[in-house]
């Protein structure tokens, strides 16, 4: 079974200030396949590719005005939490504790 952690999840929902949503960008996919995740260096990563998707995914823009950073960071947030926790669930299957840390609202 292939194992994906879909960063879309939430990003899908959340709409950003410049009248973008996320659901009108194609589905951003980090593949966690062939991942050692009982490796730190590997894990470190992938939860760096999970934020760059997520970073991507949400439009992250620094020029934007500070109420769209605002919602742009709130998106990013959400997006890489769902990830992590389907990041958790693929973990479980493979028989990997994790320490999950996700990220405050």
């Amino acid at each position: 079974m292939s194992a994906r952690v879909f960063v879309s999840l939430v990003a899908a929902t959340l709409s950003l200030g410049s009248g973008a949503r996320a659901a009108d960008k194609p589905p951003a996919q980090v593949s966690a396949r062939g991942v050692d995740l009982t490796d730190a260096v590997a894990r470190a990563a992938l939860e760096r590719r999970i934020d760059l998707a997520a970073a991507e995914l949400c439009g992250m823009d620094p020029a934007a005005s500070a109420e769209v950073r605002h919602q742009q960071n709130l998106c990013m947030i959400a997006t890489g939490n769902a990830a992590r926790a389907r990041l958790a669930i693929i973990a479980a299957r493979r028989q990997v504790k994790l320490d999950v840390k996700l990220a405050g609202l």
